[in-house]
């Protein structure tokens, strides 16, 4: 576990210059890279690392001979969830549901929000904060800035399993904004560095 509030100044540290930070920000603890070489059974572990140690979700994978696939059961000291899914590697709509039932577990107090520059490509960036530290950030950069770059899990209907021309329409509209959301960036900068 890297502490949450490393994490959290890692996100601060790429909003206040994205194109002069976005290689930190990448290489950092802040960006969950998930890939297909990465189990299934394994996200949960990987989301572990960005949540406090008291509230770590404990997983247990079970098989379900009813529909002979598995089922991975979530489980805290107040809730327990089960996710069935079909695949324990690989499957990429088993992944979209175990990354939003597990963005589900964890709220109200934690919020998945996917990197969007990742979108449509075959390694996804995830980051975990608090709902209060993403607040704090849109108070701070602006709701839309932060959403240029960040948005929740819980917005698509599918992340891995995406279709082309959805994430093209998302990329082409992020391009249609993005010299505006620059615009308002090198300004908040501008005024920054003379506060």
């Amino acid at each position: 576990m890297s502490g949450f509030y490393s994490i959290y100044h890692k996100v601060d540290n790429f909003l206040e210059d994205p194109r002069g930070n976005w290689y930190k920000f990448n290489e950092s603890d802040a960006s969950i890279w998930l890939d297909d070489r990465i189990y299934n059974k394994e996200i949960v572990d990987y989301f572990n690392e960005s949540l406090e140690r008291k509230d770590v979700v404990d997983k247990e994978i079970k098989k379900n001979e009813l529909d002979n696939g598995f089922n991975m059961i979530l489980k805290n000291h107040i809730k327990t969830l089960v996710i069935p899914f079909k695949d324990e590697k690989c499957d990429k709509i088993d992944r979209d549901n175990i990354v939003k039932s597990f963005d589900e577990f964890i709220k109200p107090k934690y919020e998945i929000r996917c990197f969007v520059d990742s979108l449509g490509s075959d390694r996804l960036i995830f980051t975990i904060l608090t709902e209060s530290e993403w607040k704090k950030l849109e108070e701070k950069f602006d709701k839309e800035i932060v959403g240029y770059f960040f948005v929740p899990v819980s917005v698509f209907k599918e992340i891995f399993n995406m279709p082309t021309d959805e994430a093209t329409k998302i990329s082409k509209e992020r391009e249609n904004k993005r010299d505006e959301i620059f615009k308002i960036i090198r300004q908040n900068m501008f005024r920054r560095h003379f506060e």
